[in-house]
């Protein structure tokens, strides 16, 4: 038994000998299964040995200890096939593997996401693992129209607006806020491009006793875009019939596919397209660890399978930047689950808030709120956008486009929006008297537009306002220029009227707003220590105000005389709820 074993493996090594012509590791492998059958433990050790040296030899350097974990795993009788240890199957299962390996590594897909092999956990990758979390979600066909019970339901392009059944926390509904202006902030050339928009929410149902806060912020429901949708649908192989056909939605509870609604199984009638364009948020976060646990299960192909099982038990990002799930499927074209489960696996597709940048109460029913276009590199390469911000921007271009062609008149161009609690900072801490300095970089100086339109109309105002505005470069990208102590139609009070700097980090002095701070130390010091004086911070980075809390602090011990530990005490109390003397918002 044992010799027709090893005249077994020496005709399949010789069969591959033939496809490695001249390769000396192939001798190898021949002749410890031929030449020196003492033992088949010994032939299979030996020929492990050959399966580690041949794969330390390989072009796919990042495959070598891939490559080398696969032969330990065959050679431990936990063949990739299924099949039983025995030296006859060890090569055939093994050169498999490599071919497998070889392919996965010429796609592209997979190429983009630079997996870095070496660092999988292989001793989780070849045992038992946690299995997938059961599924949350099913589909069920549907012979009832889902769009005769929902009114509300649009997908123009123009006018989108989320099935009912997307609400956020209670009173509130998502609401359709007609557009009434849009313009550019930034000219050609900036690095980031940033816009304005003007919305009209004088319909808009406010609840008895609520009203819109200077400083405040309302949410915005972003869908996903169709080309994203209709990507993701074709990787699973859904047909566009099953896509868009009403469907019988079960949920097992919790709240989605609402946002903070009543934590409960739901049966409700929809359509898969609909919970993907507003539900399911597949596009803006990395691959969860079930769900590469779920595409293991579902790949036909061992090789993929051990990687995905790898990954799914990885602590740390070990693969490109901004990965996504459509990237992930496209990288492993031999798993599809079904919809159904992905769904249940991908997190909830939820509303970006955005800060009001004018004053409501001068409004007359106007909001008006400023967005910067988040841009990013995909793992090939690619630009790509929020899906918040490129979805408006979109919609900004569509209406400047219409505009231009003098048809924005037969168009309806609205935003899907929500007022929210509006319990941030700024709502909750603005205080018109007393002096006030405003830090801000880019799109972070946009509720202070408020603030100062709010000290421009009151004609009591006391103490002065001061702002230092950070941009890359005044002439491409300073928000708002011109804008800050004119409003028409209200006084103009010199008392009243705001200081303004902008700090320039690409041109001019090529300072940062923290050097800055520190420059006009004295106003920081007389603002905060005025009996109603504040300082006001926003800006995007955690990075950004731990640089400016180090600026005030540098200001507090020379101007306060204190020593590094005090000013830490002082700035720590200035933050605190029963002072807030120093207010900060940051994303």
């Amino acid at each position: 038994m044992f010799r027709g074993s090893v005249q077994t493996s020496f005709g399949v090594c010789q069969s591959y000998f033939k496809n490695y012509p001249g390769n000396e590791t192939c001798s190898i492998i021949t002749r410890s299964l031929f030449t020196f059958p003492v033992s088949e433990n010994y032939s299979i050790r030996t020929g492990v040995r050959a399966c580690r040296q041949y794969s330390s030899r390989r072009k796919y350097s990042t495959a070598k200890r891939f490559l080398s974990h696969i032969s330990y795993h065959l050679s431990q009788g936990k063949s990739l096939s299924g099949s039983s240890h025995s030296a006859s199957n060890i090569l055939p299962s093994f050169f498999s593997v490599n071919e497998q390996l070889q392919t996965l590594l010429r796609n592209p897909p997979f190429q983009n996401l630079h997996i870095k092999l070496d660092e999988l956990k292989y001793d989780e990758c070849f045992s038992n693992l946690t299995p997938s979390p059961d599924k949350k979600v099913s589909f069920a066909p549907s012979t009832v129209n889902f769009a005769s019970p929902d009114p509300l339901l649009s997908d123009s392009p123009t006018n989108p607006h989320p099935p009912s059944f997307v609400q956020p926390h209670p009173p509130f509904h998502v609401f359709a806020a007609p557009i009434l202006d849009v313009r550019s902030l930034t000219n050609p050339g900036a690095i980031k491009r940033t816009y304005n928009i003007t919305l009209d929410i004088s319909k808009y149902p406010l609840k008895e006793g609520n009203d819109w806060k200077i400083g405040g912020s309302f949410g915005v429901m972003p869908p996903n875009p169709d080309n994203e949708i209709f990507r993701l649908a074709h990787l699973l192989n859904l047909p566009s019939n099953d896509l868009y056909a009403p469907k019988t939605l079960y949920t097992s509870g919790g709240r989605w596919p609402t946002i903070w609604g009543e934590e409960k199984p739901r049966s409700l009638t929809t359509s898969i397209y609909h919970i993907l364009k507003w539900c399911s948020d597949f596009l803006s976060r990395p691959p969860s660890k079930d769900l590469y646990r779920l595409l293991a299960k579902y790949s036909k192909n061992p090789v993929e399978h051990h990687i995905l099982l790898g990954l799914s038990n990885c602590s740390q990002n070990i693969c490109s930047e901004n990965v996504s799930v459509l990237d992930i499927l496209e990288a492993f074209p031999n798993s599809r689950p079904s919809i159904d489960e992905v769904i249940s696996l991908l997190p909830q597709l939820m509303p970006r808030w955005y800060s009001i940048s004018n004053d409501p109460d001068l409004g007359n029913g106007v909001l008006e709120m400023a967005f910067t276009v988040q841009e990013f590199t995909g793992p090939g390469g690619q630009t790509r956008t929020g899906v918040c911000s490129g979805f408006l921007e979109n919609v900004a271009l569509d209406y400047l486009k219409s505009v231009q062609s003098d048809t924005s008149k037969n168009k309806k161009f609205a935003l899907p929006m929500f007022r929210g609690v509006q319990q941030n900072p700024f709502a909750k801490e603005f205080h018109n008297d007393g002096p006030m300095c405003l830090i801000g970089a880019g799109v972070g100086i946009a509720p202070f537009r408020g603030f100062v339109q709010r000290r421009l109309a009151n004609a009591a105002c006391t103490g002065k306002v001061w702002i230092i505005q950070g941009c890359r470069d005044q002439t491409l990208d300073e928000l708002y220029h011109g804008e800050w102590n004119t409003i028409p139609g209200h006084h103009t009070n010199p008392k009243c009227r705001a200081k303004k700097l902008v700090v320039e980090s690409r041109n001019g002095k090529r300072e940062y707003v923290q050097d800055a701070v520190r420059r006009h130390g004295k106003v920081i010091w007389d603002v905060i220590n005025h009996k109603n004086g504040r300082i006001y911070l926003c800006g995007s980075g955690k990075a950004f105000a731990l640089e400016i809390e180090k600026a005030i602090m540098d200001v507090t011990m020379k101007y306060g005389g204190c020593t590094k530990e005090e000013a830490a005490r002082q700035l720590k109390y200035w933050q605190s709820p029963i002072n807030y003397k120093f207010v900060k918002e940051v994303w």
